[in-house]
């Protein structure tokens, strides 16, 4: 299950347009954050990972213990990449081969069987909802803390050079 939440992107073009900058300068060196966007972006996931625990219906804890950020499979970003639609995903829900959570997909979406029907708590999309503006937040925050991190290292280098 996907979910996507319409969020304002304004603010990120110029942050875009500064990363663009330092990406062939950080390129596979040791001490630089590599992934700015990835790492913002797992920050992001991890916001509405923690609304979503709290709002897990609760009877054992297995469904909120078992939530967790996982992110897209490095083949499936690679190709992202090569074709030019580089992405950052992350899921945010419970594995369910690695968990006793098996239930966490007809809770969340619902199901239909006969005479009986579920709707779903949707628990996953109303903490999306929720934390949209937070996680909006938080994603522009870690990307301009790992920028200045980056651009603090490479001014620092430049200096010793000259």
């Amino acid at each position: 299950m996907s979910i996507k939440v319409p969020a304002d992107t304004s603010e990120l073009d110029a942050l875009f347009k500064d990363l663009e900058k330092f990406t062939a300068n950080i390129h596979g060196k040791k001490g630089y954050p590599q992934n700015p966007v990835r790492n913002a972006a797992r920050a992001m996931a991890k916001v509405t990972l923690q609304e979503a625990e709290k709002l897990a219906p609760v009877d054992t804890g297995t469904l909120a213990g078992a939530l967790q950020i996982k992110p897209l499979s490095v083949r499936y970003r690679d190709q992202a990449t090569r074709v030019g639609n580089s992405k950052e995903y992350f899921f945010v829900g419970a594995e369910v081969r690695k968990s006793r959570a098996y239930y966490i997909t007809p809770l969340e979406l619902g199901w239909t069987r006969e005479n009986a029907r579920y709707d779903g708590s949707h628990f996953i999309l109303k903490a999306a909802q929720r934390t949209a503006a937070e996680a909006q937040q938080t994603f522009v925050q870690r990307l301009r803390k790992d920028i200045d991190k980056i651009a603090t290292k490479i001014h620092r280098e430049a200096q010793l050079r000259s």
